[in-house]
């Protein structure tokens, strides 16, 4: 019986995943492979992150990836995990845009609630 879980996402840039995975602190081991899994199971990903005891997968999946992991082994829910994950993507994409338009990031902050404030500026 496979350990594994396969979870969608609307992440589609893989650079932005992989600023996303080395800001919540975790290490890209590999930009393909296989990840591996209770018993010797192995599934094959994109791209591989080190998280808590296991590894992440990010596999493409038509224009988006998906997240492939064997949970007991990471240690982590993955449903936190992709909440986490998915806030700090969007927080790398807006960050890496709005310098793409010549904005500078004067401040990032994290709310209370979860949310992140980011305050950009121009000088025209």
């Amino acid at each position: 019986m496979s350990h594994f879980t396969r979870i969608r996402t609307k992440l589609r840039n893989p650079e932005y995943l992989r600023q996303a995975i080395g800001a919540m602190g975790f290490t890209e081991i590999s930009q393909s492979g296989v990840v591996l899994g209770h018993g010797g199971q192995k599934e094959k990903a994109d791209i591989i992150a080190r998280v808590g005891a296991g590894q992440v997968g990010f596999r493409k999946k038509g224009d988006s990836y998906e997240i492939v992991a064997d949970w007991w082994i990471v240690g982590r829910d993955g449903e936190d995990f992709t909440s986490e994950l998915t806030r700090t993507y969007a927080q790398q994409a807006v960050i890496a845009e709005s310098k793409k338009q010549g904005f500078q990031i004067q401040k990032t902050e994290k709310l209370k609630d979860g949310s992140m404030r980011i305050v950009v500026e121009r000088w025209v």
